[in-house]
């Protein structure tokens, strides 16, 4: 029930963003994101960290809450950037559904596949880069 208050609470944002507004949302980010990091460290210390962090989704978590005490200790500037981020936490719900669950673990495989495949990627993208620059 957690996450699903701090997903309304995150599609709540609207623009103008009044000053109240930002300190109520800003108390709750810090609520939230307490309430993540306590989580975090109970579990890391219940499961070990070779267990915690050999489930995917334990990875994302824990992505997820070292973003947002960045963000905290950031300050207001780095608002936008992480939201995004913490928006993933509604990845929580999908343990629930298991053909959903199956469908974000196949995406999550295909994500590390594609990782190694980035360094090929950045090489081909640099040396077209190099050699569209002198030929135009």
């Amino acid at each position: 029930i957690v996450v699903l208050v701090n997903v309304v609470l995150l599609l709540a944002v609207h623009y103008p963003f009044t000053e109240t507004a930002r300190s109520v949302f800003e108390g709750f980010t810090f609520a939230f994101t307490i309430i993540y990091v306590v989580e975090m460290f109970l579990k890391l210390s219940a499961l070990g960290p070779f267990e915690y962090f050999g489930e995917p989704f334990n990875v994302i978590d824990s992505v997820v809450t070292i973003g947002s005490v960045i963000q905290i200790f950031l300050g207001s500037a780095s608002v936008g950037a992480f939201r995004i981020l913490r928006l993933l936490r509604i990845v929580r719900l999908v343990k629930a559904l298991r053909s959903l669950h199956l469908v974000v673990l196949k995406a999550v495989a295909s994500f590390v596949a594609v990782l190694r495949f980035l360094p090929v990627l950045l090489l081909f993208l640099f040396v077209f880069t190099i050699l569209g620059s002198q030929f135009f």
